[in-house]
């Protein structure tokens, strides 16, 4: 079931010759392109930002979430009753975190 809206498959079939074009301008071998002459397709450019933006995000989609290692270690010690717990570490991380919520915003209540 398919219903045409005044314009947007006209749209649609723009974006989808604009993708096509290129994925084709990007399969093609650098040394084949010919020099010199101006291309018919639009060519796209990324700030230094964006790019080692890309790279960052690459680089943390292999580290793990979770840190096992020391997730297991903290298991162990609650098992052999050796895990401490310090209040006053506590209270300093609380208060660290009220700061970082009074900069982010004003409170509400």
């Amino acid at each position: 079931m398919s219903s045409d809206i005044k314009g947007v498959s006209e749209s649609l079939s723009q974006v989808s010759e604009i993708a096509s074009k290129a994925r084709s301008a990007q399969s093609v071998d650098p040394s084949q392109r010919t020099s010199g002459v101006e291309s018919a397709t639009d060519a796209v450019s990324f700030t230094e930002t964006a790019s080692r933006m890309r790279e960052l995000e690459g680089s943390l989609r292999s580290v793990p979430v979770v840190d096992t290692q020391r997730v297991n270690e903290v298991k162990q010690a609650v098992a052999d009753g050796t895990y401490e717990v310090s209040a006053a570490r506590i209270a300093e991380k609380m208060i660290k975190f009220e700061g970082l919520l009074d900069e982010v915003g004003p409170k509400k209540g």
